[in-house]
């Protein structure tokens, strides 16, 4: 089968590139033929580059014309796409584009019904616009990048392409992520049929992980930014004998800074390497996942669920439909320190490897390769067989 992946790059690297990078591999150690599409907002750089692709979010003739070139040259079966946001454009899902090619789209957030993608506004969730053909409260309350004009651009592109129904009739597949977030997006103003989207979770390749004896020690690792509760974390660990290593960068990586030197548990370790990540995960107490967001599907969990590592997470969104509370970690309320301070000493008390035995199980039955290719070539094969076009 020959698929041809499209995918809009951020500026900075995240969740999505791993699991776009991740398909594009299995796919060829299948034995398929792989090309991409790629733009990289890396080269949104200037005023002039953002005020020409907040007029060109709408429908990019330059990217289609470069998708119509490579559709030519490649002749795919599928079309996968990633992330279309903002260079690429719903351009891609044009018939004139893309031919009789049909088209499968992951929904990695919830950018076609928030402007910010995250349905999180002052410090809380928030879905006053999931409902709304043209969500006026995003531009009012400046949702994206806190700027009127940034948000009315996406507003504008993803409402009238819901107008014209090219979320509903031009796109044939999507891929959620969750239960959880198929529900969101079936409850929206898209308007999708139930049987155009279908659930298929992220996946890690298996780096031959062991549950090993753990050390007395919490990891956090990801964005350092106010919407993954770093403040909620930080202060659960305050004056506490749990020890806290922090991985990452990010808005809030000053404020992350500043209290590791006041406490003598929380060390910051700043940016690592993939092997460093995985050697720390190997050997950790649990994995400590306090965001204030729906998430999409938290990439970081199913690693930690490779390495046998059980993960404490906010009682919301699809990270609360990964982690079975009880099982293979336990949930804490979200915003709330203080329970997540005792959910905390619930897993340092805990003396057995169950914890670390069904994380592991967790990760072989359900996001391990092997099972992610088998979901993954069925959506694209009955997606052939149904000859939608």
């Amino acid at each position: 089968m020959k698929i041809l992946f499209v995918h809009n790059k951020y500026q900075l690297r995240g969740g999505e590139e791993n699991v776009f990078e991740n398909e594009i591999r299995l796919l060829e150690e299948h034995g398929h033929e792989i090309d991409c599409v790629i733009a990289d907002n890396s080269s949104i750089n200037s005023i002039f580059t953002k005020i020409r692709t907040g007029l060109l979010s709408f429908y990019n003739p330059f990217s289609s014309k470069l998708i119509r070139t490579k559709i030519a040259a490649f002749t795919p079966d599928v079309i996968h796409v990633h992330n279309f946001f903002p260079l690429i454009s719903p351009s891609v899902f044009f018939r004139r584009v893309r031919g009789n090619v049909p088209v499968v789209m992951t929904i990695h957030n919830y950018r076609l019904v928030c402007a910010n993608a995250m349905l999180f506004r002052k410090n809380d969730t928030c879905e006053k616009c999931i409902k709304k053909k043209f969500p006026v409260m995003g531009i009012l309350y400046k949702c994206y990048r806190n700027s009127v004009f940034q948000t009315l651009a996406i507003v504008m592109m993803t409402s009238i392409h819901n107008l014209l129904r090219t979320w509903r009739k031009r796109v044939d597949r999507y891929i959620c992520l969750t239960e959880f977030q198929k529900k969101k997006i079936l409850g929206s103003s898209l308007d999708l049929k139930t049987d155009q989207i279908k659930v298929k979770p992220n996946f890690v390749f298996d780096e031959g992980s062991q549950i090993r004896r753990k050390t007395p020690f919490f990891l956090y690792v990801g964005r350092l930014n106010i919407e993954k509760g770093i403040d909620i974390m930080i202060e659960a660990f305050k004056d506490t004998g749990y020890k806290l290593n922090i991985i990452g960068e990010g808005s809030y990586e000053e404020y992350a800074k500043q209290n590791c030197k006041l406490q003598d548990n929380i060390e910051f370790l700043g940016v690592r390497d993939h092997d460093f990540v995985m050697g720390q995960m190997r050997v950790a107490k649990g994995l400590i996942f306090p965001s204030k967001v729906f998430e999409g599907f938290p990439m970081v969990i199913i690693e930690a669920f490779s390495c046998g590592m059980p993960v404490i997470a906010s009682d919301i969104g699809s990270q609360a439909e990964i982690v079975k509370d009880g099982y293979n970690g336990l949930h804490f309320r979200m915003n709330d320190p203080e329970d997540l301070r005792r959910k905390i000493e619930i897993l340092s008390s805990t003396t057995d490897n169950l914890f670390n035995k069904n994380a592991r199980g967790t990760f072989e039955k359900y996001y391990n390769e092997k099972e992610n290719y088998r979901q993954l070539i069925h959506i694209y094969r009955e997606l052939l067989k149904s000859d939608p076009n």
